[in-house]
C-alpha cells in the first residue's frame, strides 16, 4: 500500500502536479456527492435520488445552507457535509487554483516564454563584458533584437542591465528612447546546453549568435564548455527546416581548440584562416598535418573565434610600445565617431582608378582621398585571395584596385546617410617628397626598452607573449623586465624557459613578490630598476580575488602614488619619457583617471572585448583587420613624431599624407595636446585641415 502511495505520488511529481490534483479534487467531490446523495435519500431528508445529490453538492460548494436544516437528521447530514467541503473547498479546490495561479505569474516573471524576434542578436552566457556589448550593439543596429540567455537569476541579470547599460543610456536621451531599448533587449534564464532554453532565445530565429566565455578560470575547461555549446546549436538548428543563414561569433581562450569549434558546427575548419594558415604554416616546416578534411565546403560567414584575453593583451603591449595609442583604438572599435569599414565602390569609380594607375604609387592614396568628399580610403582587402589578403602599403594599391573591398576609416553614420559623393574636379598639389630611404635609415638604430608591470593576472602570459614577439620583429631592441605584484604563483618561474624576458628578469631579482602600493615597496623598485620607457598596470584580480571596484581602487592608487613621484624634482630623472598604460575593469572609472591625468593609456579590457565582438557582428570580415592591426604582423598602428614627415605649420594634412605614402605609409590621422584636456585626437581630418596644432601622426605601416 505504501509503495502504491509512493509511485502514484511520484507520477504527480513528474506530471503535471496542478492539473492531477484538480481533476483528483473533482473526481472527490463527485464521489462524495453521489455517495453522499444516496445516504440522504435513503434516511427520508432528501428526496429522489437526484434531488438528494443536488441537495449535499450544495452543501459542499455553500456553508450557507446550513441554516435551512430543520430536523436533526438533516442538521447532522448538512453539518457533515458542509465541513467536508469547507476542506474541500476552501483548503484543496481554492488552495490548488491560487497555486496555478501564482505558479503561472512566477514563470512569466521569469521569462518562461519563448521570444518572438526573428534575425536577431542572441547572447548566450554572463560576464563582465555584457554591458558594455549590449551597450554595443544597441547603438550598432537601429531596430534588432536582442535576447540573452545565461544562469543568471533573471531579476538580479534585469537590475544590473538597467544600472548600467539603460541607466548610462538614459542620461543622454528621452525616457522614450530608453524604453524602446528596453524593447528590444529580453533576458531568459536557463541552460546554455539545454535546447529547450535555446529554442526559448531563437536561437534557430537568429541572425547572430555570440558566445562570451565565463569570467573566471578561463582555459581549457571553458572552451570545452564553449564547443559543447556549439554542438547543441547545431543539433537545434538540425530540428528546424528553412533556417536562416546566421554568424556564430565565439570566445575561446586556446588557440588549438579553434578548429574543434569548427567541426561542433559541421563545418570544415579550413574556413578560418587563422586554422588555414597554421596548417600551411605546418606544412612548410615539413610537418604531418593530422586535420580532418571534411566535405562541407568553406564559409568564414559562419564562425568566428575570438580570444578576448589576446585583444585586451595585445592592446596593453601596443600602448606600452607606442604612448597614446589606446585613443585610436577606443575609436575604431567604438560605434561613435570613426571606424573602419569594408567598401565596395559602384562603376562611377573606375575612371578614378585608372587615372590613379598611371600615377607614382606615393600620389594614389591623396589622389584617391581627394575624390571623397568625406572620410578617407586607408586601405584594400583582396576579396579573391585565400587569406582575405590586406593591403596598407602604397606601393600594392595601384595593381590591388580592380574589383575589390576598399578599407575606408569615416564615421559610418555620415558615410551611409547619404553615401559619400564622388568628386570630378580636385585641386590638390602637394610638395615633392625627399623618398622612404632616408627615414629607414633613421629609424633602425639599435634601443633598450625597459618595462614595469605592475600586478598579476591571466592575460600576463599573453603580454610577455607579445612583448618577446616585440622583440623578434625588431632584434635591435633590448627588453628589460621589471614585475611587482602581492602574489606570483610558482609556476610562473618555469615561464623563464620560454621568454628571454623574464629570465633576465629572475636573474637580476626583478620579479618581485609584494604589495606595490607600499611606498617602501615601489619606491626602490622605482629607484634599482633599469631605465623604464613604460610602465604596466595589470589588474590583479585573479591574484587577490577581489570585486571589479577594489581592483581599480588597487590601480588607481598606484596611479596616484606614481604620479606624486613624478612631480618630485628627485625623482623625475626616473620617469624620463616613461609612458603609463593602466588596465581596470570597470568603464565608469576610467574618466576618472583621465580627469586626472595619471595615465597615458587606460585599456578597460571587457569594453575592448565587447566592442570588438560588436564590431564582428557588423561585418565578419572586420575580425581579420583588427585582428592585423593588433598583432605584430605585416602592419600595425604607430604613433610617429611629426618631425619624421618634414611638414610645417602651415601645411595640410593633404601634405602629411603625401609624405606618408612616400615612406610606404597611410596618414589616418594626428595628436594634439590641450592644456585642461590632456591628448586630443583628429581621425581621418579634412585633406584640407591646417596641421598647426599637430603633434604626433597616426599611421599605418609595416613593422
Amino acid at each position: 500500500m505504501v509503495e502504491w502511495i509512493q509511485r502514484w505520488r511520484y507520477r504527480i511529481e513528474k506530471g503535471s502536479p496542478h492539473l492531477i490534483l484538480l481533476v483528483g479534487l473533482l473526481l472527490f467531490i463527485i464521489f462524495v456527492s453521489v455517495v453522499g446523495g444516496f445516504l440522504v435519500h435513503i434516511s427520508g431528508v432528501g428526496g429522489a435520488l437526484p434531488e438528494s445529490m443536488w441537495w449535499v453538492f450544495l452543501r459542499i460548494s455553500d456553508p450557507g445552507y446550513l441554516g435551512d436544516d430543520s430536523t436533526v437528521t438533516s442538521a447532522f447530514f448538512g453539518t457533515v457535509f458542509t465541513v467536508i467541503g469547507m476542506v474541500v473547498f476552501m483548503a484543496g479546490l481554492v488552495g490548488i487554483l491560487t497555486s496555478l495561479i501564482m505558479s503561472s505569474l512566477k514563470k512569466l516573471h521569469e521569462g518562461r516564454s519563448a521570444v518572438v524576434f526573428r534575425n536577431h542578436v542572441v547572447v548566450i552566457g554572463w560576464n563582465n563584458e555584457i554591458f558594455t556589448l549590449i551597450s554595443e550593439l544597441l547603438t550598432a543596429w537601429d531596430d534588432t533584437g536582442i535576447a540573452m540567455l545565461a544562469a543568471e537569476p533573471k531579476e538580479v541579470a534585469e537590475d544590473e542591465i538597467e544600472r548600467r547599460v539603460y541607466s548610462q543610456i538614459g542620461r543622454a536621451h528621452d525616457r522614450k528612447f530608453k524604453n524602446n531599448l528596453k524593447t528590444r533587449v529580453v533576458y531568459r534564464n536557463g541552460s546554455s546546453l539545454a535546447l529547450r532554453d535555446l529554442e526559448r532565445v531563437g536561437v534557430h530565429k537568429a541572425r547572430y549568435v555570440i558566445i562570451l566565455a565565463g569570467e573566471q578560470e578561463r582555459g581549457t575547461t571553458t572552451d570545452v564548455q564553449q564547443i559543447r555549446i556549439l554542438h547543441a546549436i547545431n543539433q537545434l538548428r538540425s530540428h528546424h527546416d528553412n533556417v536562416g543563414d546566421f554568424t556564430v561569433i565565439a570566445e575561446l581562450t586556446m588557440q588549438r581548440l579553434r578548429a574543434h569549434a569548427f567541426y561542433a558546427l559541421n563545418m570544415n575548419p579550413l574556413a578560418d584562416t587563422w586554422v588555414r594558415l597554421g596548417e600551411q604554416q605546418k606544412l612548410a616546416r615539413g610537418e604531418e598535418s593530422f586535420l580532418p578534411r571534411t566535405t562541407q565546403q568553406p564559409n568564414d560567414q559562419d564562425i568566428t573565434v575570438i580570444n578576448g584575453d589576446q585583444i585586451v593583451s595585445r592592446a596593453i603591449v601596443q600602448c606600452a610600445i607606442q604612448p597614446c595609442l589606446s585613443k585610436v583604438y577606443n575609436e575604431l572599435l567604438s560605434f561613435t565617431g570613426k571606424e573602419l569599414f569594408l567598401w565596395r565602390p559602384n562603376d562611377d569609380w573606375q575612371p578614378v582608378f585608372k587615372q590613379a594607375a598611371t600615377l607614382p604609387p606615393e600620389q594614389v592614396p591623396l589622389f584617391l582621398n581627394a575624390h571623397l568628399d568625406k572620410g578617407m580610403i586607408v586601405g584594400i582587402r583582396d576579396s579573391g585571395a585565400d587569406f582575405g589578403e590586406l593591403f596598407f602599403r602604397p606601393n600594392d594599391w595601384v595593381e590591388n584596385l580592380q574589383g575589390n573591398d576598399l578599407i575606408v576609416l569615416a564615421d559610418k553614420q555620415e558615410w551611409q546617410n547619404p553615401s559619400p559623393q564622388l568628386r570630378k574636379e580636385i585641386n590638390i598639389e602637394p610638395r615633392a617628397t625627399n623618398g622612404v630611404a632616408d627615414y629607414i635609415a633613421e629609424s633602425s638604430q639599435p634601443s633598450e626598452h625597459g618595462i614595469l608591470i605592475l600586478g598579476f593576472n591571466r592575460r600576463l602570459g599573453v603580454v610577455l607573449e607579445q612583448l618577446s614577439e616585440y622583440c623578434e620583429q625588431y632584434p635591435d631592441t633590448q627588453m628589460r623586465l621589471t614585475m611587482v605584484a602581492p602574489q606570483i604563483p610558482d609556476e610562473f618561474y618555469k615561464l623563464a624557459e620560454q621568454w628571454p624576458v623574464v629570465a633576465d628578469a629572475q636573474e637580476k631579482g626583478r620579479l618581485i613578490s609584494a604589495d606595490f602600493t607600499d611606498w617602501n615597496v615601489l619606491g626602490p623598485v622605482i629607484r634599482n630598476s633599469p631605465r623604464r620607457k613604460s610602465i604596466i598596470l595589470l589588474t590583479d584580480d585573479c591574484a587577490l580575488s577581489l570585486s571589479d571596484g577594489s581592483v581599480d581602487a588597487r590601480v588607481t592608487l598606484a596611479l596616484v602614488m606614481l604620479r606624486a613621484y613624478r612631480g618630485d624634482a628627485a625623482w623625475q630623472k626616473h620617469f624620463d619619457e616613461s609612458n603609463i598604460v593602466a588596465e581596470i575593469l570597470d568603464p565608469q572609472n576610467k574618466s576618472v583617471i583621465e580627469r586626472e591625468q595619471l595615465a597615458n593609456d587606460i585599456i578597460v579590457g571587457n569594453e575592448y572585448v565587447s566592442r570588438f565582438i560588436a564590431q564582428v557582428t557588423s561585418d565578419f570580415r572586420l575580425e581579420e583587420l583588427f585582428r592585423e592591426l593588433l598583432d605584430y604582423g605585416d602592419y600595425e598602428l604607430y604613433v610617429k613624431p611629426i618631425e619624421n614627415y618634414q611638414v610645417s605649420k602651415n601645411d595640410q594634412f593633404s601634405e602629411v599624407t603625401k609624405q606618408a605614402a612616400a615612406q610606404g605609409e597611410i596618414a589616418i590621422g594626428y595628436l594634439f595636446s590641450e592644456p585642461q584636456a590632456g591628448v586630443k585626437m583628429a581621425l581621418a581630418p579634412d585633406l584640407m585641415q591646417q596641421m598647426d596644432n599637430a603633434e604626433r601622426i597616426i599611421v599605418i605601416a609595416e613593422s
